[in-house]
C-alpha cells in the first residue's frame, strides 16, 4: 500500500470521511456502524477513544449506554482540558436534558479479559487507571459516567485505579467507582499537588488499597487527595471501602485529604468502610483544613483500638476541623478524633456541633483545643475504654450537650474523662455529675431519649432515635449565647449571621414548648440542651386546630394512625406505633396551653 493511499485509510477509519470536523458535541455509542464521524448519532464514533482523542476544549463527548475498556497504549482515556465527557444516552436524544444515567449506564471498564473475581482478584491484566487528567481548566467535567475495574499496579501507577488528576481543576458528578483498586493510594481516584476536585452526587462502592510498601503514606480506599488546594465533595456516599494491611501509615478507609489547602465534606454518607493498622476507618485528614457538615458515619470499623470513623491530625503546617450537624452511629474504635501533634499546640481551636455520636466504641478522643457544643455523646461501648468524651493536653468548653449512658457505671467519669489539659462544661447534662468540673448550670438527670436503639433494638444503627421526648429536662434548658452561627447556612435562606436554626434531623432549632418552662439563660425561646430540639408542644392532639382538645382530635388520630399516616409519627421516628400513641395520650392529657 502507497503512503498515501495508507494516510486515506486511516483517516476514514479512525477520523471519519470528513477528518476532524470540529463540533461542540462529538457522539460516540459502542453500538454504531463502523467509519462514523462522530458527528451525529447515526455516524457516531464507536471507540470513546477516538472521540476523546479529538475532542478539543469547549466540547461535550456524548456517550450512549455500553462498555468502553481504555486502549492498549496508553492504557487509559487521556480527557483533553475543557472537554465535558457526559454519559447516560440511549443514542436518540437531541439534549443533554434527556439522558438518564441511571438506567442507561456507560461503564469505563478495566476488565479487559472479562475475568475479574471477588476480592481484587484476576486484576494483572486490568488497565492501568481508566482516565488520566493532567493541568486541565475548570470546564473539564466527567458526568454520569461507572468507573469499574480500574488497576493502579505499582512503581510509577500505584496511585488511582480509576482516575488520576494531576494539576487544574475538574468536576465528577453523578459518577459510580466500583470495584477499583491500587496498590498504594486512592483506590479510586488519586488527586495531586495543585488540583482542584469538585465531587457531587456519586458513589464510591468496594474499591481499595492494599500497599506493599512501608516506605510512604498510603491508604485512601476511595480517594486520595495529596497537597490539592481544593477538595469539595458533596452529596456522596462511601461504602465498603477498604485500606488494608498493617502499614504504620496508612490513612482513611475511605477518603484521604493529606495537605489540603480547604476540604468540605458536605452532606455525604459514610458506611461500612475498613482499615487495617491505620488511621481513619472512613475518613482520614492530615494537616488539611476541613468542614464536615451534615455527615453520616455509619458502622466503619478497623483492626486498630486507637483508630476513628473520622480521623483529623493537626501539625505544625496546618489544620483545622469543623464538624457541624454530623451523626456517628455504631462505628468501631473511636468516632472521631482531633489529635494536635505539633511541638507546641497551636492557637486553632476544633469546632463540633449539632452532632450526635451513639453507640460508638468512643465517642469522641480530643488532643486539641476544642468547642464542643449542643451535641449528644451516648452508648459508647468499647469493652476497655467505654468514654463518651476522652480529653488529653488540651483545653476543651462543652456547651448545651448530653452525655449519658456511655458505661455500665453511670458514673460522670465515663461521660468526659480528663487526662490531661483542662475542661470547661456548661448548660449541659452530664450523667453522675458532681459539680467538680468548672462550668455553670449542669446537672444529672435522664434526658429521655425517644428511643436510643430505635425500631430494631439495635444501638448504633439508622433508627437511633435521640430526638426529646416530652417532659425532658433538656427542653428549653440551654444557653442561646453558645448556639453557633450558621456558617454553613443549613437552611439555605442566605443569613449565615443567624444562629443556627436547625438541629441534626434537620428540626427547627429553639422551637419553644409552652408547656415547659424555660430554665436556660437569655431571651425566649430557649435552644434545648443536646444536638435535637423538642419541636413539639401540647396542643399537637388537637389536630384540626381549633383550640380544643376533644373527641373529634381522638377520632383524627385514630383514623390517620391507621391509614398510615405520618402525620400523627409524633416522635418523628418514620413509624406508626405504639410511642406515637402514647405521646398523643400525653399530650391530650397535658391539654392546650
Amino acid at each position: 500500500m502507497s503512503r498515501m493511499c495508507a494516510c486515506v485509510f486511516l483517516s476514514v477509519c479512525v477520523l471519519g470521511p470528513a477528518g476532524v470536523s470540529r463540533a461542540d458535541v462529538i457522539y460516540v455509542d459502542a453500538d454504531a456502524p463502523v467509519f462514523g464521524n462522530g458527528q451525529t448519532w447515526a455516524t457516531a464514533y464507536r471507540s470513546l477513544a477516538v472521540g476523546v482523542a479529538v475532542a478539543q476544549a469547549g466540547d461535550e463527548i456524548w456517550v450512549a449506554e455500553g462498555n468502553y475498556t481504555p486502549p492498549p497504549t496508553p492504557g487509559y482515556f487521556a480527557l483533553p482540558s475543557g472537554v465535558s465527557l457526559l454519559g447516560g444516552f440511549t443514542g436518540t436524544e437531541s439534549s443533554a436534558d434527556e439522558r438518564d444515567w441511571f438506567a442507561h449506564r456507560v461503564i469505563l471498564d478495566g476488565d479487559v479479559n472479562g475475568d475479574d473475581g471477588p476480592n481484587f482478584t484476576n486484576r494483572a491484566d486490568n488497565t492501568v487507571t481508566l482516565i488520566d487528567v493532567v493541568g486541565t481548566d475548570p470546564g473539564t467535567l466527567i458526568d454520569g459516567v461507572v468507573f469499574r475495574g480500574g488497576f493502579a499496579p505499582g512503581g510509577a501507577n500505584a496511585d488511582g485505579g480509576a482516575l488520576r488528576v494531576f494539576g487544574g481543576e475538574i468536576t465528577i458528578t453523578n459518577c459510580l467507582f466500583n470495584e477499583n483498586i491500587a496498590l498504594d493510594r486512592g483506590g479510586a481516584v488519586f488527586a495531586g499537588p495543585g488540583t482542584v476536585v469538585v465531587i457531587r452526587d456519586s458513589d464510591f462502592n468496594s474499591n481499595g488499597t492494599s500497599p506493599a510498601s512501608t516506605a510512604h503514606t498510603a491508604g485512601g480506599g476511595a480517594l486520595w487527595a495529596e497537597e490539592a488546594t481544593s477538595l469539595d465533595i458533596r452529596g456522596c456516599g462511601f461504602t465498603d471501602n477498604a485500606a488494608l494491611g498493617d502499614h504504620p501509615y496508612l490513612l482513611g478507609g475511605a477518603v484521604t485529604a493529606l495537605f489540603v489547602d480547604a476540604a468540605l465534606v458536605r452532606d455525604c454518607r459514610f458506611e461500612s468502610n475498613r482499615i487495617g493498622l491505620g488511621l481513619g476507618n472512613a475518613l482520614a485528614l492530615y494537616a488539611a483544613n476541613a468542614d464536615l457538615v451534615g455527615c453520616d458515619f455509619v458502622g466503619n470499623d478497623t483492626s486498630f483500638a486507637s483508630a476513628a470513623a473520622a480521623y483529623s491530625v493537626i501539625t505544625e503546617d496546618s489544620g483545622r476541623t469543623t464538624v457541624l450537624a454530623s451523626r456517628f452511629y455504631g462505628n468501631g474504635g473511636t468516632a472521631l478524633a482531633v489529635v494536635d501533634v505539633s511541638s507546641d499546640i497551636i492557637e486553632t481551636r476544633a469546632f463540633i456541633a449539632d452532632s450526635v455520636f451513639s453507640a460508638n466504641g468512643v465517642g469522641l478522643q480530643l488532643a486539641v483545643n476544642t468547642d464542643l457544643r449542643n451535641c449528644t455523646v451516648t452508648g459508647s461501648n468499647d469493652p476497655f475504654i467505654p468514654y463518651g468524651v476522652l480529653i488529653a493536653s488540651s483545653d476543651v468548653t462543652i456547651d448545651n450537650s448530653i452525655l449519658w449512658g456511655n458505661s455500665p457505671l453511670p458514673v460522670e467519669g465515663a461521660q468526659v474523662f480528663l487526662v490531661s489539659g483542662s475542661l470547661e462544661v456548661n448548660r449541659s447534662i452530664v450523667q453522675g455529675w458532681t459539680g467538680g468540673i468548672p462550668g455553670t448550670g449542669s446537672f444529672s438527670a435522664d434526658p429521655l431519649f425517644v428511643d436510643a436503639d430505635g425500631a430494631d433494638n439495635v444501638p448504633g444503627t439508622d433508627d437511633d432515635n435521640l430526638r426529646l421526648s416530652p417532659y425532658s429536662p433538656a427542653i428549653d434548658a440551654g444557653d442561646n449565647a453558645a448556639l453557633p452561627p450558621d456558617a454553613f447556612d443549613l437552611d439555605g435562606d442566605g443569613n449565615t449571621a443567624e444562629r443556627l436554626p436547625i438541629d441534626v434531623y434537620g428540626g427547627p432549632r429553639r422551637a419553644d414548648d409552652a408547656s415547659t418552662a424555660d430554665t436556660g439563660p437569655g431571651s425566649a425561646p430557649i435552644v434545648d440542651i443536646g444536638a435535637a430540639e423538642f419541636p413539639l408542644n401540647s396542643c399537637l392532639s388537637d389536630l384540626n386546630g381549633d383550640g380544643l382538645l376533644d373527641l373529634t382530635d381522638i377520632s383524627m388520630f385514630i383514623s390517620a394512625f391507621l391509614a398510615g399516616d405520618d402525620t400523627v409519627d409524633l416522635n418523628g421516628d418514620g413509624l406508626l406505633d405504639l410511642g406515637d400513641v402514647i405521646l398523643f395520650v400525653g399530650f391530650f392529657g397535658m391539654g392546650c396551653p
